[in-house]
C-alpha cells in the first residue's frame, strides 16, 4: 500500500504565498468515482484475510486505553453516538480515558453532554472517564476552508494536549465502535502513527491515492509529481504513539503542509504528505467507510471494527433528516441512538 510513496519527502518544500483555488462541487467527485467502480467491477477486499494485530511488550503502561475526539456542540448527537458505542464494546470500561477537545465556548454543554454518556452508560459495572480540553487557537493560518479548523487539525497536537499518555486512539465524531478497541491499542507499533488505507465503499475498488485528492487540490500537483498514484490512508481513525511524537518532529513537518496546501483536504493530505508512507498499515476492518448512497455489502458488515461514515457531499445520518434505512446501514448506529434525553442534543437539528 506503500508502493511509490517512499520518494515523498518528510519536510515540505519552501512556502510560496499564494491563494487556493475553490473547492468544487463533490457530486462530480462520487459520480466520477462510480463509474470507476463500476467499470473496474465489484471489489472482494471484504473477503480479504484480516491483517491481524501483534500486540506490543509492555509492562503495564498501555493497561489503560486513551481515546480522543475533537468537534462542536452542533455534532454533539454524533459524538455521543460515537462515545456510547465505544464504551459499551470495552471488555474494561473502567481503563478507559475518553478525551473531549472542544472550542472554548462549548466546554459547558461538553459536561452536560458527558453527563448524558453517564446515563445512558449507568448499567455498565464501569464507566470510561470523560476529561474535557478546550482547543487552543491553531498556530498558523489557513484560508481554504471556510471552517472552524482547530477541530480538524487537533490530532497533531495530541501529544501537548496529552502531555503523561503513552499513546491515543484518534476518532472522528462519526463514527460507530464494533469491537474493543483494547485490542487496537496495545498494538506493536514500528512508526509514530497507525492507519488505514482510505477506501470509500462501495464506490472504490482500490485505495484512494494522492491524485485523487489533487483533483480538488490542483495548487498541491507539483509537489506530488513522483507519487501520483501512491496509496493514502484516512485520518478517521487513528492510533499515536505520543512518545515518539514527543521526541520527533512530527508536529512541526505536518503544519509545514498545511500551509504549503493550504489546508486542502483538511489535514489528511498534510498528513499523507509529511509521512510518506513511514506508518503502521491497519487492517480496513478498522475504518470502514459506508456511503451514504449504497448499503454496506453483507460480506462487510460481519468484519467490521469501527464504522465511519463518508456521506459526503451529503449530511451525516443524524442531520439529514432523510431514513438511513434508505442505505440499508441505519441497524448499525440505531442502537446507540436511543436515549431519552439529552439537553445539549437538539432534537430540531437531527433526525433521531
Amino acid at each position: 500500500l506503500t508502493a511509490g510513496a517512499g520518494h515523498m519527502q518528510q519536510r515540505a518544500p519552501a512556502l510560496r504565498s499564494r491563494r487556493a483555488t475553490p473547492v468544487r462541487a463533490g457530486w462530480l467527485f462520487v459520480l466520477l468515482a462510480a463509474l470507476e467502480a463500476r467499470l473496474a467491477g465489484a471489489h472482494d477486499f471484504c473477503r480479504s484475510r484480516e491483517r491481524r494485530l501483534s500486540p506490543a511488550r509492555h509492562n503495564g503502561s498501555l493497561d489503560h486505553v486513551h481515546v480522543a475526539f475533537s468537534t462542536d456542540a452542533s455534532n454533539f448527537a454524533g459524538l455521543l453516538i460515537a462515545m456510547i458505542s465505544l464504551a459499551k464494546h470495552l471488555a474494561s470500561p473502567g481503563r478507559c480515558s475518553i478525551h473531549l477537545l472542544v472550542p472554548t465556548v462549548d466546554l459547558l454543554a461538553a459536561r452536560q453532554l458527558a453527563g448524558c454518556l453517564r446515563r445512558e452508560l449507568r448499567a455498565l459495572p464501569a464507566r470510561p472517564a470523560v476529561a474535557l480540553h478546550g482547543l487552543r487557537p491553531l498556530p498558523f493560518p489557513l484560508t481554504f476552508y471556510q471552517l472552524p479548523l482547530a477541530i480538524y487539525w487537533t490530532r497533531i497536537f495530541l501529544h501537548e494536549y496529552l502531555p503523561t499518555a503513552p499513546r491515543v486512539i484518534w476518532l472522528d465524531h462519526d463514527v460507530v465502535v464494533r469491537a474493543d478497541l483494547a485490542e487496537l491499542y496495545v498494538m506493536r507499533m514500528e512508526h509514530a502513527l497507525a492507519g488505514a488505507p482510505e477506501f470509500i465503499p462501495p464506490h472504490f475498488v482500490r485505495p484512494m491515492t494522492f491524485r485523487d485528492h489533487i483533483r480538488e487540490c490542483p495548487h498541491v500537483a507539483r509537489y506530488a509529481g513522483g507519487f501520483m498514484d501512491a496509496a493514502t490512508f484516512n485520518t478517521g481513525v487513528l492510533l499515536l504513539d505520543l512518545d515518539r511524537w514527543r521526541s520527533g518532529d512530527f508536529t512541526k513537518s505536518v503544519t509545514e503542509w498545511a500551509v504549503l496546501t493550504n489546508g486542502c483536504f483538511l489535514d489528511q493530505l498534510a498528513l499523507n504528505l509529511a509521512f510518506g508512507g513511514r506508518l503502521d498499515i491497519l487492517d480496513w476492518r478498522w475504518n470502514w467507510r459506508p456511503n451514504a448512497s449504497l448499503p454496506t455489502p453483507v460480506e462487510c458488515l460481519r468484519e467490521v471494527r469501527v464504522f465511519h461514515w463518508n456521506t459526503y457531499p451529503n449530511l451525516k445520518y443524524w442531520m439529514s433528516c432523510i431514513s438511513g434505512t434508505q442505505t440499508g446501514d441505519e441497524h448499525v448506529w440505531r442502537p446507540f441512538a436511543a436515549w431519552q434525553d439529552c439537553e445539549v442534543v437538539d432534537p430540531k437539528a437531527t433526525c433521531l
